[in-house]
């Protein structure tokens, strides 16, 4: 398991509340979309039930309007004193009799007014006649160059409705209407079937109001009728086709008689307040089941993650190193069983953090015992063969300096006890072993030390130089067979001691330097070769831990340089 894997952020509480909210809210949001959605089916479907229903009332009155129009423009065509007008041939013998055009003009006013809402009958004639409701005289026009008589069938038995825009022309020798005109038109035939003409029952579009009255009375419903050519006959704005809106029902009849499309529009608007009213209804109902469960979950869940979210702050105690942490909250069963384990855990970590403690003090101390013990008669062995070697060369003068040096060595070595002294008394141990050694070697070695100021009085482990300098000696100056120099610095950086012992011996191969850091980093009391510089390095690494320690830089031929790093230390 990786460690460092990325938690979830969020919370076991917030997953509950989410999790009971959601089990509750989602059937509920589910059943109030599907009603909804019902409802508004249901309340179209309604809609669009009564407007068909109104336009099927509005498509029988159109009927029975046109029916009356169609019956008025028949009985004029059938009439003998209308018809005899068309067998005139002198128009000014006819104009002449008053009597005569009186007469006619009552007749023909007479029919307009039996049928309401006429605005006006117009006939003409094949001879080039034309009479109407406006005029008592008989005027000449062309009828086949008059739009509406071109149009008007030469069938007896068919009439045709027609429309015409606001101004215009409908009739010759006739002013336009400034508003929009239908008319129903019939062939006029004399009683041998002869064609004589043709009747115009002309009235207003307006006329259709009447019969779409008090059938879409909803606010904003409306009636737009177009003819067969796709052409308005009658809108609630005058000529032009209202636009459809998505909100809409749009129903549609067809008008058989005259041939029209009636389209009814009625606006969702009031439908939709319903649908809205409905919407808000169970948005509120949502945000109250919501709530109520928010509040419900928070308090179940409280139970249950409070005492989790303590335990997770005690074990986070724990990580950072505070073993003193103890969980005594109640809680749930199986909560409460982790927290039993929580704290014999945190119980047996402390008992075996002491435990290592514990051993690993007595461990250093058997191990620097046993490392003191072990250099001490090292280095009196080679000390005592020094002085057997000048009691051989030389006259029993030159021993005593030998000897007082020896002395200096035995002295600062034993330091009633103490493992720690001055950089000075260091200094002042390591050149006694050189002053030994060099009236051993003589002119083969020279040395020379450069301790900074201020470093004379700080405190170090005692005799770590000594082996490093034993060290250049009989592995690096003697094995090159020439004569060598060893050179000491001491100096400070900060809170750190260094101390560097170089010599330009014979110095290490790499495999060889290598095999020697080895030692440094795993080393064995058992183990043999490079006792010394081991012996330095485990005695620092011990007392103080890693950075502090010995390290080392050889090449063949080149020489070798051992360096320690020692931290300042205060102690007495």
């Amino acid at each position: 398991m990786i460690i460092g894997k990325k938690v979830r952020k969020n919370s076991i509480s917030t997953r509950l509340m989410v999790y009971f909210v959601g089990i509750i809210l989602v059937p509920i949001v589910i059943l109030s979309l599907t009603m909804q959605a019902a409802y508004k089916k249901s309340i179209m479907d309604l809609a669009a039930n009564n407007a068909k229903d109104s336009l099927d009332l509005i498509n029988y009155n159109i009927d029975q309007q046109f029916k009356s129009y169609d019956s008025l423009a028949y009985f004029i065509s059938r009439d003998r004193q209308i018809q005899e007008i068309g067998e005139i041939q002198d128009i000014g013998s006819y104009n002449g009799d008053s009597e005569r055009k009186e007469k006619m003009y009552r007749l023909l006013n007479y029919y307009r007014t039996s049928v309401e809402q006429v605005a006006r009958v117009v006939i003409s004639y094949e001879n080039g006649f034309q009479y109407s409701t406006d005029q008592e005289e008989l005027i000449y026009a062309e009828a086949e160059a008059q739009p509406w008589y071109q149009l008007c069938s030469r069938e007896q038995k068919t009439a045709h409705v027609l429309n015409f825009r606001a101004n215009e022309q409908i009739y010759q020798e006739m002013e336009p209407r400034n508003s929009e005109m239908l008319i129903v038109c019939r062939g006029m035939f004399n009683s041998r079937g002869e064609y004589i003409g043709a009747v115009s029952v002309e009235m207003y579009s307006q006329v259709l109001e009447r019969s779409m009255s008090n059938i879409l009375s909803r606010n904003g419903s409306y009636v737009y009728i177009l003819n067969k050519e796709g052409k308005t006959v009658y809108s609630p704005v005058v000529g032009i086709i209202p636009q459809f809106k998505k909100d809409n029902i749009q129903v549609e009849v067809y008008n058989q008689r005259n041939h029209w499309q009636i389209i009814g529009v009625v606006p969702m608007t009031e439908y939709l307040g319903q649908i809205n009213t409905l919407k808000s209804l169970l948005a509120v109902m949502l945000f109250v089941i919501t709530l109520i469960m928010a509040v419900v979950s928070i308090q179940v869940g409280g139970s249950i993650v409070r005492p989790i979210q303590t335990l997770r702050a005690l074990m986070k105690k724990a990580e950072d190193g505070d073993l003193t942490v103890h969980f005594d909250e109640r809680a749930p069963e199986e909560i409460t069983e982790l927290g039993y384990g929580f704290n014999v855990m945190i119980q047996q970590l402390n008992n075996y953090v002491k435990q290592v403690y514990t051993e690993q003090k007595a461990k250093r101390k058997a191990e620097m015992e046993a490392l003191q013990a072990n250099i001490k008669p090292h280095f009196l062995y080679n000390t005592l063969d020094t002085i057997h070697w000048m009691a051989k060369s030389y006259h029993a003068a030159d021993i005593v300096e030998t000897i007082d040096a020896l002395s200096t060595l035995f002295r600062i070595s034993l330091s009633k006890g103490r493992e720690i002294i001055t950089v000075a008394q260091e200094i002042q141990h390591v050149t006694s072993y050189l002053q030994i050694q060099k009236v051993r070697y003589e002119e083969m070695i020279s040395y020379e030390i450069h301790v900074a100021k201020n470093c004379e009085e700080l405190k170090v482990q005692k005799l770590i130089l000594q082996p490093l300098v034993e060290n250049s000696i009989y592995h690096g100056i003697k094995e090159s067979g020439a004569a060598g120099k060893i050179t000491i610095h001491v100096w400070r950086e900060q809170d750190q001691i260094f101390m560097a012992v170089e010599d330009n011996g014979l110095g290490m191969a790499e495999e060889k330097l290598e095999q020697v850091r080895g030692l440094l980093e795993h080393f064995k009391p058992e183990s043999n070769g490079a006792y010394g510089v081991v012996n330095v390095h485990q005695r620092i690494v011990l007392n103080y831990g890693k950075p502090y320690g010995l390290y080392l830089e050889s090449e063949p031929n080149g020489g070798t340089t051992a360096l320690i790093c020692h931290p300042v230390i205060q102690e007495d």
